[in-house]
């Protein structure tokens, strides 16, 4: 009894410690607009670098406004099922996405060819801080926006002329910063 009450007292005079020695999760906020053709290789190229220079975790609020210049809208952004079946994602009203995919992909291509980013998706009881939505765009009320936010592990692989990044979801044990 005394030797568990001496290791609970060591564990809460370590605790202060261990939090400033902690890691910082590093917010990355980033819109994508696929209407602005002449800077979307710019807003791609800064959201790579905001990327590449992350810890292994992040917090991410990623909205993507789409690209109306055809007859349809189109995010560049590509669900996958459990069963391995792709869709083109589309927002029609303000909702949650379906939970059923199981991976997002992301078509930065021919604008910006090198970043290959797949978002990792569970069900929301697995990771009930992410949330990717269809969502009013204040800005554009006639058009919806696309948003990705939660806690992601950063997963990063170099290849020839490009990075392939994978944002994986986590439950976060520490506080997000500017």
């Amino acid at each position: 009894m005394m030797r568990l009450l001496a290791i609970l007292i060591g564990c809460l005079i370590a605790a202060p410690a261990l939090a400033e020695n902690a890691p910082a999760i590093k917010t990355i906020n980033q819109a994508l607009e696929f209407s602005h053709a002449d800077a979307l290789a710019d807003q791609i190229s800064g959201f790579h670098g905001k990327l590449g220079a992350a810890d292994r975790m992040i917090y991410l609020d990623l909205v993507i406004l789409p690209d109306d210049s055809g007859e349809t809208t189109r995010f560049r952004v590509t669900g996958t099922n459990q069963s391995g079946v792709n869709k083109a994602i589309a927002c029609d009203s303000f909702a949650r996405l379906n939970t059923d995919y199981a991976s997002y992909d992301f078509g930065f291509n021919p604008d910006y060819n090198h970043l290959l980013l797949t978002l990792k998706a569970d069900p929301e009881a697995s990771h009930p801080f992410m949330t990717i939505a269809c969502e009013y765009n204040s800005e554009a009320p006639g058009q919806w926006q696309l948003r990705f936010n939660g806690y992601f592990a950063v997963s990063i692989i170099s290849i020839p002329t490009a990075d392939d990044m994978e944002l994986r979801p986590v439950t976060p044990v520490f506080t997000p910063v500017e």
